[in-house]
């Protein structure tokens, strides 16, 4: 039953006739998590605009964001491994999990306060400044966290491909376990 008709049944018979099924709306194309520059929501004009846009955010993904983000890891990386105490592994590794740690702890407790506070509506300069600012620092951390225990691995479990099949299955296990193990996070 449509929610017209119910609203009809609910009136009385004569209230029925007079009802009828809402128009089918043209169907709109919605393009999600662009990196264009396209920002959440937008609809294409027709399924060929849809297809066309995504193609373009596809393109711009593979051939300008990729190589950007590899490069801004390996630049930082390196850097880590080049100036933080390059002759000592475990102190080196050590203090990447702790900068990985510390910044993941401080920024996931005031993520809510500066949504609340910070609002390109509202004071425009300090969002795109401070945004800018949080996005440098915590992609620092994210490094730095990947960085100290990748490295703690390689040092502590070797690269023989038993032990990398063996922890790459009990991770596997633990993200499952943990309902974490995906790659979209919408579909």
């Amino acid at each position: 039953m449509w929610p017209s008709e119910t609203a009809a049944a609910a009136n009385g018979p004569a209230a029925t006739v007079a009802s009828s099924p809402p128009r089918r709306r043209r169907q709109s194309f919605t393009m999600r998590g662009s990196i264009v520059g396209i920002s959440d929501g937008l609809r294409g004009s027709s399924r060929g605009h849809y297809v066309l846009l995504q193609a373009l955010d596809m393109l711009v993904s593979m051939f300008v964001m990729t190589p950007a983000v590899v490069s801004y890891w390996r630049g930082t990386w390196a850097l880590m491994d080049y100036y933080v105490f390059p002759d000592q592994p475990n102190l080196s590794n050590l203090l990447s999990m702790l900068i990985g740690a510390v910044c993941h702890i401080i920024f996931t407790m005031v993520q809510h306060p500066l949504e609340r506070h910070l609002h390109p509506d509202k004071h425009r300069l300090m969002y795109y400044v401070l945004s800018r600012i949080y996005t440098a620092i915590f992609s620092f951390a994210c490094v730095n966290s990947f960085r100290g225990v990748w490295k703690a691995l390689d040092q502590h479990t070797g690269l023989n491909p038993a032990t990398v099949a063996a922890l790459t299955s009990v991770s596997v296990v633990a993200l499952a376990c943990m309902r974490a193990l995906r790659n979209i996070s919408s579909m």
